[in-house]
């Protein structure tokens, strides 16, 4: 144990130290919450590092390339005061303080294309591993294969859900969520539709949703429902999904290409019961004067029923930059236009945490 050091002022140096504290009670700081938006630009790979954004709630200011993030960075994840941030092309999880947002870490993982959490440990996907963190300690406790190509992550029902794709020349599989035990890591797996990839959501009944993409031609991306029971059912089309209050957020983007495959996309905001799959509304943005019509994640505030929805970035043609800047749109829950804000280069993913910060 380190010893306990003493020290003793001068009578006259103690009353200077306690008049000046005494004159200076203004610079006292109080310690608060501050409700934040952490927003993952993933950049392009091998050209535009990605970066992290930082909106915070209170006052509505948004600060774009708050801090800089190498290596491609997938998704966000907070558990135990710490954020972890997968970065692809560095092999590493980047751990931050959640409150001030300094790197205290990194954790080797080779490509990373996710991360989740219980709260109280952290999973890491990469290649055809698992790997469970110490959320205390920073280290990688135990790895184990999950499959082929594993992408997208998320805990629910006592469980890790990983996403497993099909690879580049792979022609069969590809269609599988595997069911991880979080203590052993031992697998078991569930059918779904070809090639869940980066979108996948858990509500509190314990139903998985994971979008998977098809083949790009003549099987189209589809969401699939995976009950807690291991039941796997399409429920409707969609390209990027959240789930809130019971209710499944599906934006449905597609995209057409000219001789020079210039790229123009439009959007689709459809929202579903997630209990039954019962369509709710054919367009939750509809009274919205601006949407986005790139978009590349939806996701909803549970304090408040916010829904964010990012989008690439948009030549003055109306065109899909993948090396500009993109936005974030924030709506309120009734889909009115709160802010648009200028983002990094492919806004890719969300997350909603309460900092501790000073105030004076």
């Amino acid at each position: 144990m380190k010893p306990f050091t003493k020290i003793f002022l001068a009578p006259a140096l103690l009353l200077a130290f306690l008049a000046a504290c005494d004159d200076d009670e203004s610079t006292v700081l109080e310690i608060t919450d501050e409700p934040s938006v952490i927003v993952i630009n993933q950049g392009l790979m091998g050209g535009v590092s990605g970066t992290l954004d930082l909106l915070t709630l209170n006052d509505g200011v948004y600060t774009p390339s708050y801090k800089s993030l190498e290596g491609t960075p997938e998704n966000i994840v907070e558990c135990g005061g710490y954020i972890f941030v997968p970065q692809y092309e560095r092999s590493a999880v980047a751990v931050f303080d959640k409150s001030s947002l300094r790197a205290v870490g990194s954790i080797a993982v080779p490509t990373p294309q996710s991360v989740c959490t219980d709260g109280n440990q952290v999973f890491a996907v990469g290649a055809d591993s698992i790997f469970r963190i110490n959320a205390t300690s920073l280290e990688v406790e135990q790895k184990d294969t999950v499959g082929h190509t594993a992408y997208a992550s998320v805990c629910a029902n006592g469980s890790v859900y990983v996403a497993i794709g099909r690879g580049l020349g792979q022609e069969e599989g590809g269609n599988f969520l595997a069911k991880v035990n979080p203590a052993t890591l031992q697998r078991e797996y569930i059918v779904v539709g070809l090639n869940p990839y980066n979108q996948i959501a858990t509500d509190d009944a314990g139903n998985v949703f994971v979008v998977c993409t098809g083949n790009y031609y003549d099987i189209p991306s589809a969401v699939y429902k995976v009950s807690s029971s291991g039941t796997a059912t399409n429920v409707c089309p969609g390209t990027y999904i959240d789930v809130c209050d019971g209710v499944l957020y599906v934006v449905g983007r597609t995209s057409t290409f000219d001789d020079v495959w210039n790229e123009r996309s439009s959007c689709t905001y459809q929202t579903y019961a997630a209990s039954t799959g019962t369509l709710l509304s054919d367009d939750f943005l509809s009274s919205a004067s601006e949407r986005p019509v790139a978009a590349t994640f939806v996701k909803v505030n549970p304090s408040g029923g916010d829904i964010y929805v990012g989008e690439n970035g948009l030549t003055e043609s109306g065109t899909v930059s993948y090396t500009s800047a993109g936005s974030v749109y924030r709506f309120d829950a009734g889909g009115e236009v709160i802010a648009k804000y200028a983002a990094g280069v492919n806004p890719y993913a969300m997350l909603f945490v309460n900092r501790r910060v000073a105030n004076q």
